[in-house]
């Protein structure tokens, strides 16, 4: 029995409670991030719910770690996923992350640009913590798809959408 529960509001992914073909479009970001990270350290910046973090750890990395800036999704993660695994979670702003520089082999983080007003502090700081050479492996709504004549983004929980050249 898991003391932490959430619901599907749209704005992350709840393994179980999201619609399957929204869930398959957010797993298979991670797929393709596992092909790219095997026996590296990664940090997930925005890992939700933590099941992308729990997905790659499985798929070989040598560790995983995850960070949320909602408490209830770092707390869902980490009782879901952080016990006896080579993962790790925690409630930190990506525009703030609590790692010395050059931590981590690979940062992943997907879907989250378009929420941070600052997103130019938020790239610098996934840099930061990244070792040199380090990758990053990042996406984003297109908003010639999502939003393309429109004042503001579509997705109440968006900033700012992306225009491919922009990205």
């Amino acid at each position: 029995m898991y003391l932490t529960d959430m619901e599907f509001t749209g704005e992350r992914v709840v393994p179980g409670k999201t619609p399957e073909t929204i869930y398959d479009e957010h797993i298979y970001r991670y797929i393709f991030a596992a092909g790219l990270t095997k026996w590296k350290v990664i940090l997930d910046v925005a890992c939700g719910t933590g099941y992308g973090v729990d997905y790659m750890a499985k798929k070989g990395a040598k560790k995983t770690v995850g960070v949320d800036i909602s408490l209830e999704a770092a707390n869902y993660a980490w009782e879901r996923y952080g016990k006896g695994r080579r993962t790790d979670f925690a409630c930190a702003d990506g525009l703030k992350l609590p790692f010395v520089d050059g931590s981590f082999d690979a940062v992943v983080s997907f879907e989250t640009i378009e929420h941070i007003r600052q997103y130019g502090k938020f790239l610098a700081e996934c840099r930061r913590v990244l070792k040199e050479n380090g990758l990053l492996v990042c996406s984003t709504p297109n908003r010639r798809i999502f939003s393309p004549n429109l004042p503001k983004p579509i997705n109440a929980f968006h900033v700012k959408e992306f225009w491919p050249d922009e990205f």
